[in-house]
């Protein structure tokens, strides 16, 4: 929001906790200011060079926040009075999380290999929070309890909640604890009270959608379109898995997306390939198999208006791949949802040659 530059240089340079920058993050930004994917000779000259490293850090900024967004240090409650930024901004990091997640969900992710199940539904907790005061109100950085970011946890402590570890860590056995229900899950006192009754912290729901060719391949930086609700279509890319975030979503949502390949330097995309996509797929999960398999077929593009073709165009492409092999019969029986179910939950590279069973 400031275009400060040197922090980012200097978190570059010297890496801070885990927020260790390097060619992955020099790609990220490249790749949404240019066009991806950003060659490795491109990422190497930003790595080297301190001049394009700013030149490149402006360009993702104005592109974050836009043109107009742009803030003076005396438009922060500390008014930039300390160099360290204490009164302006802070990190909490896992102190005052908005989402705990059960005991079940937990478990199931400790034993996943792949960990990006789990990050996704922790997304929520990795936010960026911008709290605005009323116009012209200034505190004394002196006064400020929150300690500065580069400093330690101490000061943190000392607000927690008598109960404060309890409040972030305890799991229900089945579901999650949310803040905006329970209040109860942040561990800072002053925390809590600045933003209790905030609009903001909520927990975000947040879906992942895969983009793949008609073989079923992934399409790493595809182009698309999407269309989520009443809200106006907007364009965005996928990220080198081929995989489109969608964040902020009310669910029961109408969700339309419209894709393709990326394309050649100064070439605008073209959009191939369309689908209305379910975004809660897995409701209601266990009262109606039929209307979950429907919803899981469509999504993954078995969506002709017979139910039963759907069906059969899934056995026909994954009954070698199964163990046992499916029947094709058009029948939703157990061994064909089961590998539905899991076919869905991987959504592998090449999701067409998904082993299952």
């Amino acid at each position: 929001m400031t275009r400060r530059t040197d922090l980012w240089e200097e978190l570059f340079r010297q890496p801070f906790g885990n927020d260790k920058w390097g060619r992955a993050a020099l790609q990220t930004m490249l790749d949404e200011v240019g066009s991806p994917p950003a060659s490795p000779e491109l990422i190497a000259q930003h790595e080297r060079d301190a001049a394009k490293r700013e030149e490149l850090f402006l360009a993702y900024m104005d592109k974050l926040c836009g043109p107009v967004l742009k803030a003076e240090k005396e438009d922060f409650l500390g008014h930039g009075d300390d160099a360290g930024g204490k009164g302006d901004f802070q990190g909490c990091g896992e102190f005052n999380p908005v989402l705990i997640l059960s005991k079940a969900d937990q478990r199931k992710f400790e034993l996943d290999k792949d960990k990006a199940a789990r990050d996704n539904a922790n997304a929520p907790n990795r936010r960026v929070m911008v709290l605005i005061f009323r116009k012209g109100s200034r505190v004394s950085p002196a006064k400020w309890p929150c300690p500065r970011v580069t400093e330690g946890v101490a000061g943190c402590t000392k607000r927690f909640f008598v109960n404060g570890a309890k409040r972030r860590t305890d799991r229900l056995a089945d579901e999650p604890r949310q803040f905006e229900h329970t209040k109860d899950t942040f561990a800072c006192r002053f925390y809590h009270r600045l933003v209790e009754k905030s609009p903001c912290e909520v927990t975000v729901k947040t879906f992942e959608i895969r983009l793949y060719s008609p073989i079923g391949r992934a399409i790493p930086r595809a182009p698309c379109e999407i269309t989520v609700g009443g809200r106006k279509a907007f364009t965005d890319r996928a990220d080198a898995r081929g995989v489109v975030t969608l964040r902020d979503i009310d669910v029961p949502a109408a969700c339309s997306v419209r894709w393709g390949f990326p394309p050649e330097d100064g070439q605008e995309p073209e959009l191939l390939y369309n689908l209305d996509v379910f975004l809660k797929a897995d409701e209601p999960l266990n009262s109606d198999p039929a209307e979950e398999a429907r919803r899981k077929l469509n999504n993954l593009g078995y969506n002709r208006r017979d139910p039963a073709d759907n069906t059969r165009s899934f056995q026909r492409d994954y009954g070698p791949l199964s163990s046992p092999p499916l029947d094709i019969t058009g029948a939703l029986d157990d061994l064909t949802m089961k590998a539905l179910r899991e076919v869905y939950e991987q959504s592998a590279d090449d999701i067409k040659n998904t082993t299952v069973g």
